[in-house]
């Protein structure tokens, strides 16, 4: 008799090694999901990926540390079903978003196109094959076939033989309640047969994504669901006041950072200095912020997140000129969605310091990898006109015409 049990984990990217383990081939997924856990993963990251998918040791490839920004870890918990497409493993993705107030079809149409449209390389297939209805909105991402949904319209949706997937930071937004009950999901899931077999379940809270009091809802989601349930394997907590922080919003004091530096920060080399430059910038510590980014970079670590942080924060306050350059330093090899936002993010600074030129140039890449976004089109137009490139200019409008229909005749 096959056992009867969810198997839960910490983290969503230690679901594929599970998934390939199990035999997974050409699955249909219904992932229920706060966040759409798809980011774009390099050819060269790619290539190792399916070499371990071939010899069977995928888990030694998932990023140790949340935050880890290096060459060390092809994927993790914010990638992983970009390599699941590649390997085959998956074929179509039913992401399950929460609905704590009532979405419209173009509602959640906008969900889809705003998470896809920060995909580098993929926007012009999504133009493509985007299509949004009262039960979903969908596109294609290479292999795979991508639906937003909610609890309430997968009764809509043909989900014969589908899969099931729950991260459990779904029901979690910030409040002491779950956002959806437990036995309305249950209702919904069975009655659609998607628990015909257990489903694969992921806490997400070393991450920062849920806090520890809602643990418990993965052995009660398990019960309701008629399955026993089987604890995650331990793995090491790390910097996980830091994360809290971070998660949290609210800045440290310079005594708690300086603590929190000793404590759980230096000991993690680079990604540890990482995460202080993050949490420097959001302190208002800019000088402190740039001196930890140095010594991480020097680490090894690429801390693509914190020159993001404070690109956006010298943006903020129109220092658009140090903005741009942080934003460079942000930009890597333009797979992350907030390298992707970077780029866009750059041209605008750009534009504001009136480098017109830069700005034609920056433009011209989103336009490329980013055609979904609408702003590069906008900024294209004045960068263009200013420098009194009139067909360059008309040719921008056009475009961002064609953006509009695209996305308009998508809802009909």
């Amino acid at each position: 008799m096959r056992r009867r049990e969810v198997i839960s984990f910490e983290e969503h990217g230690e679901v594929l090694a599970h998934w390939h383990r199990s035999g997974w081939r050409g699955e249909t997924v219904v992932v229920f999901d706060r966040h759409l856990d798809l980011k774009r993963i390099h050819p060269r990251q790619l290539s190792r990926v399916r070499e371990a998918a071939r010899s069977g040791s995928l888990d030694a490839l998932n990023r140790d540390l949340p935050f880890r920004d290096d060459e060390r870890f092809p994927y993790g918990l914010d990638n992983f079903l970009y390599a699941a497409a590649d390997i085959r493993l998956i074929r179509r993705l039913v992401w399950v978003l929460p609905e704590e107030r009532p979405l419209d079809a173009r509602q959640l149409g906008a969900v889809l196109w705003n998470a896809l449209s920060l995909l580098p390389g993929h926007g012009h297939e999504v133009a493509a094959t985007f299509r949004a209805g009262e039960a979903s909105a969908r596109a294609t991402v290479g292999p795979l076939a991508i639906e937003a949904t909610t609890l309430r319209r997968l009764r809509g949706l043909d989900l014969v033989g589908a899969r099931l997937d729950v991260d459990l930071d779904y029901f979690y937004n910030g409040g002491a309640r779950p956002v959806h009950s437990l036995a309305d999901v249950v209702t919904a899931v069975s009655a659609l047969g998607l628990l015909d077999e257990p489903p694969t379940m992921t806490y997400s809270i070393y991450s920062g994504f849920m806090p520890d009091s809602f643990r418990p809802l993965g052995e009660a989601l398990s019960r309701a669901m008629g399955f026993a349930f089987v604890p995650s394997s331990p793995r090491g907590r790390h910097a996980e006041r830091a994360m809290e922080v971070i998660a949290g919003g609210s800045p440290l004091s310079d005594d708690a950072l300086d603590a929190l530096t000793r404590e759980e920060l230096l000991p993690l080399g680079g990604p540890g200095m990482a995460l202080r430059a993050l949490l420097c910038a959001r302190a208002g510590r800019f000088a402190d912020a740039e001196e930890s980014h140095a010594q991480a970079r020097a680490l090894g670590d690429r801390a693509t997140w914190p020159a993001y942080e404070l690109g956006l924060r010298l943006l903020a306050r129109q220092q658009h000129g140090a903005a741009a350059a942080w934003l460079a330093r942000a930009e890597g090899e333009l797979v992350d969605t907030i390298q992707a936002h970077g780029l866009a993010l750059r041209a605008l600074a750009e534009c504001k310091r009136q480098n017109f030129e830069e700005c034609m140039a920056l433009t011209a890449r989103c336009l490329e990898e980013l055609p979904l976004r609408r702003e590069p089109y906008q900024l294209a137009v004045i960068a263009a006109s200013r420098l009194g490139r009139q067909r360059e200019a008309a040719h921008a409008r056009e475009r961002l015409a064609w953006l509009t229909t695209t996305y308009e005749e998508a809802f009909l």
